[in-house]
């Protein structure tokens, strides 16, 4: 008997936390499977009533990397400002995990700060972070 996706991850869960960390070999299984499902289903048109509205909705990443890119230079948005924007306001750590792993040049992630106006972390490093908005405030003065 396959068992519901929503029971694997609250079976998951519940493991994981009683271990005190969370297995990336199962969440990540999970996930395929569930991604298999997602795509089959699409596929076979049988995900909600419009399949062709279910293959374009966009992933929190997607979302993310769209409201960064509309930053204008020598501007800055929080990482908490970004997150609501993209749909989820209480999602600004995964906004922060989206955008360190950002390797995209178009994406502008150096113009996400903290919400108390610190720089916050940069995959290029916090120098760099810091050379470069200061660089392009003054290019918009």
């Amino acid at each position: 008997m396959e068992e519901s996706d929503s029971g694997l991850f609250h079976r998951l869960g519940k493991a994981a936390s009683r271990k005190g960390y969370v297995s990336s070999n199962l969440t990540s299984s999970a996930l395929q499977k569930i991604n298999y499902r997602e795509k089959a289903s699409v596929s076979q048109g049988t995900a909600g009533s419009n399949p062709a509205a279910s293959a374009k909705m966009k992933t929190f990443t997607e979302k993310v990397n769209e409201v960064v890119k509309k930053i204008p230079s020598g501007k800055t948005l929080s990482y908490k400002e970004v997150a609501r924007k993209a749909g989820n306001a209480k999602a600004y750590r995964a906004v922060g995990n989206i955008l360190n792993k950002n390797q995209n040049p178009k994406i502008p992630c150096h113009r996400v700060i903290r919400s108390n106006g610190e720089i916050g972390g940069y995959n290029k490093g916090t120098k760099k972070k810091k050379e470069i908005l200061e660089r392009e405030r003054k290019a918009s003065n």
